[in-house]
């Protein structure tokens, strides 16, 4: 851990330099201390030398560096070579005369087209005209620390790298945390007494743990397919049962339609042949009456002239005018004819048993049904 920390103190000074420059309180190089300018320029050029020391020149690293390499150093050197505005590593950093480092897309989705009148996207400063250089040290220092960073710690507890409290390798297992620590932490009050393993045995359990499981799961997922098939050949046999079900139904009702439906034609066949016997026991009489109508008219006409002529020619011919009126008889009353009663009797007697009987059978059937309902309702739990 001490090498790893002596070999990066020289990178974080020069992160620390290329970002930020020297600030109050830090020595700077006697080039910087020799501008002249405005406060202005003097901080300008004094963050751009800084900036060109770390881009080369050999300088004396800030005194907090120690410190900073005693921390996370790896994470402050992320911080150091990531841009400011993808905030992703560097890529062909370019350094502006504020000292600040941009990636080159970056700067150019920043500024556009732009020639004129371009600012620093991290401190705002303006500047008249583009003016900027690649940083190729910088460039260099970033893929650097992108190695430093995929590469893991070797050796025991590797991979799963070093304790953040300690620095140290994890190499156990805490059992009842349920985490790996490392030997300091085994000795700490936090996991005194605690049940330790070391962390590739406590591996191998879990290992030999998650085996168990996945022949467990494998085993479930093979008797539910097992399950499955069962339900679906169960599912096909029984549609098939309620398929035949259903053909009984419709076959059935089929056979009582046609049953009904054949009565219904045997009484509209017998109401017709009662038709045709009214027609023809009645239309004799009928055509009868109608003749002898015609003829009283005919009579009616020949009185009533009769009755208005001159006195010489209404007693010509008078007696046999007269004797045919006398001979005309008031007709009997109008008599059906019995056998024709008797026969619409049977048949209405039919009808009204055919009715009584549909409407039994409509009520039993109803009746059944409600009660097959029921216990149908009953066993299927609804």
């Amino acid at each position: 851990g001490a090498q790893a920390q002596a070999s990066a103190r020289p990178l974080q000074a020069f992160g620390a330099r290329a970002r930020l420059g020297y600030g109050p309180g830090r020595r700077r190089p006697p080039s910087a201390r020799c501008l002249s300018g405005t406060a202005n320029r003097r901080e300008r050029r004094r963050v751009g030398l800084s900036a060109e020391l770390g881009a080369g020149a050999h300088a004396r690293a800030p005194p907090q560096a120690g410190a900073m390499a005693s921390g996370s150093v790896a994470e402050c050197l992320q911080q150091e070579t990531t841009c400011p505005v993808c905030l992703q590593y560097f890529a062909e950093p370019m350094m502006l005369d504020c000292g600040h480092n941009i990636c080159c897309a970056c700067l150019a989705r920043c500024w556009g087209t732009a020639e004129t009148n371009v600012s620093c996207p991290q401190c705002r400063e303006t500047f008249p005209q583009r003016h900027m250089r690649p940083n190729r040290h910088l460039a260099n220092v970033t893929q650097l620390v992108k190695q430093l960073r995929t590469e893991r710690p070797s050796g025991p507890g590797g991979e799963m790298g070093v304790c953040e409290k300690h620095r140290e390798p994890l190499k156990l297992y805490c059992e009842e945390d349920q985490m790996p620590i490392c030997v300091v932490c085994d000795r700490s009050r936090e996991h005194r007494g605690h049940s330790v393993l070391p962390l590739e045995e406590a591996v191998e359990g879990f290992k030999e743990q998650i085996q168990n499981q996945l022949d467990h799961l494998k085993r479930v997922k093979d008797l539910k397919k097992r399950r499955r098939a069962q339900g679906e050949q169960a599912r096909a046999e029984l549609l098939s049962l309620t398929q035949m079900e259903r053909e009984k139904i419709v076959w059935e009702f089929e056979q009582l339609y046609h049953s009904l439906k054949e009565h219904e034609y045997r009484l509209l066949a017998r109401l017709e042949e009662l038709d045709l016997a009214i027609y023809n026991s009645i239309n004799g009489a009928i055509t009868q009456f109608s003749c002898n109508i015609s003829h009283l008219s005919s009579l009616i006409a020949q009185l009533e002239e009769k009755q208005q002529q001159p006195t010489r020619e209404l007693l010509q011919d008078i007696g046999d005018t007269l004797s045919r009126a006398e001979r005309i008889r008031i007709p009997e009353p109008w008599i059906t004819p019995p056998d024709l009663q008797e026969k619409i009797h049977i048949f209405a007697q039919k009808c009204l048993f055919l009715t009584e009987s549909l409407k039994q059978f409509t009520e039993k059937m109803q009746s059944d049904m409600e009660k097959i309902q029921g216990k149908f309702i009953y066993l299927l739990g609804f």
